[in-house]
């Protein structure tokens, strides 16, 4: 017991445990308070972290650009609604499945190395790569991602946000398409005013040199000089005639000028009407030509084109076989098409020069084996008729040794 005095002076005694508990209760009261404090600013910090949540989910969920959370294994722990949408399979589908089905077999390597260098750098890492949705189409991705610091239930992941660049990808095709046309336009009218500057110039100079001579010499000479200056202006204005219909059919094409009417036709009959016209060159450099095509073979094209390739074809042959050189047209049929070659034992072609035949920006012409001067327009022409028609055309040959042009046509 311990003495105490009051405020009047008076003594008194106070046990010294009910004093104690006194304070312990204090104690107990200020502890009290003071977890009901935490308490509360739990639950407002608990409140504040459901807000920022479903803040987050929302976003996540709603963000414009897909997301998708992966393990180490690619399997898919979380998709936003973009995510589905760009496979076009719903969420709950979608869950526990391997990302690496929604890739193309060939690029299943790279995305495998994007990941790894994900969790191994714990940086933000970037790749381009195809995905494919559930209805086979394939479109092209840029992936961006980064492995996620807090992982769950000790699972290590990561988050991607996949950006469709498709129609960016087609626009810088189409544009580059449109850029090679345009370079390519221009490199062909650069031809074409070369032609009308310097091809048709050298036989115009020619045609103007023999007419002036001949008309002031006309009275010295004799008749077999006058035969022979007409024979060369005549063959001088064949040549620019040639050359004027070729560029008239090649202007007419590359505008889409040129009337187009694909029909069935005997390649044997279209063979035969030409020789009957490539038939007087030939014979004066004693030529033959074996026409093997059957009457039976037929294709589908455009009847003036096909004359023209034959025409040009047979008589390209004519102009670089030597005297008694020998001329073979044969046709093969195949499932859907039919081939068709003419093939000589003239000079051939320096290798080199093959893949300039057929183009009109860098043509390849040289003088035939007694001299006949070509334009450099027919091989080219030759090509875009073919190719209107749905075929190709090639050549294969050896410098002495002759050459091979091939072509193929549908037969229906």
């Amino acid at each position: 017991m311990t003495k105490k005095i009051n405020s009047q002076g008076k003594e008194y005694l106070v046990n010294d445990k009910t004093e104690e508990t006194q304070k312990v209760i204090q104690l107990l009261q200020i502890h009290q308070i003071e977890l009901e404090h935490q308490n509360e600013e739990l639950r407002l910090a608990q409140h504040e972290l459901e807000i920022s949540r479903n803040r987050y989910i929302t976003l996540f969920d709603f963000s414009p650009i897909p997301y998708f959370t992966l393990d180490k294994n690619f399997i898919i722990q979380e998709v936003n609604i973009n995510g589905c949408k760009i496979f076009d399979i719903v969420k709950n589908r979608l869950i526990n499945r391997n990302f690496s089905l929604f890739i193309p077999q060939k690029e299943r390597v790279e995305f495998g190395k994007f990941i790894k260098s994900l969790f191994e750098s714990h940086e933000k890492q970037t790749c381009e790569i195809k995905l494919i949705n559930r209805n086979k189409k394939i479109f092209d991705v840029i992936i961006e991602g980064i492995a996620l610091e807090n992982s769950i239930d000790d699972i290590q992941t990561c988050q991607i946000a996949i950006i469709d660049f498709t129609h960016q990808k087609e626009f810088e095709i189409s544009l580059m398409n449109s850029e090679k046309k345009l370079k390519e336009s221009n490199d062909s009218k650069d031809r074409f005013f070369s032609i009308l500057a310097h091809d048709l110039r050298s036989p115009f100079q020619s045609l103007l040199s023999s007419t002036d001579f001949l008309a002031k010499e006309n009275k010295s000479l004799n008749s077999d000089e006058i035969s022979e200056l007409c024979n060369g202006l005549n063959n001088n204005l064949k040549n620019v005639y040639e050359l004027l219909n070729n560029l008239l059919r090649w202007t007419m094409i590359q505008r889409n000028r040129m009337v187009f009417n694909p029909i069935i036709l005997s390649v044997n009959e279209v063979i035969e009407s030409n020789l009957e016209v490539i038939r007087v060159s030939a014979e004066n450099k004693q030529i033959t030509i074996i026409n093997k095509v059957s009457e039976e073979v037929k294709v589908k094209s455009d009847i003036d084109m096909f004359r023209l390739v034959i025409y040009n074809l047979i008589t390209n042959s004519v102009k670089f076989s030597p005297i008694g050189g020998e001329i073979i047209i044969t046709a093969s049929e195949k499932e859907d098409y039919i081939k068709v070659s003419i093939a000589d034992n003239g000079v051939g072609i320096d290798e080199k020069y093959l893949d300039k035949l057929f183009v009109i920006t860098s043509p390849y012409s040289t003088p035939g084996t007694q001299g006949e001067k070509g334009t450099g327009l027919g091989l080219p022409l030759c090509k875009e008729f073919i190719e209107k028609n749905g075929g190709r055309i090639w050549v294969k040959s050896k410098e002495g040794q002759g050459s091979k042009f091939s072509f193929t046509l549908p037969k229906e």
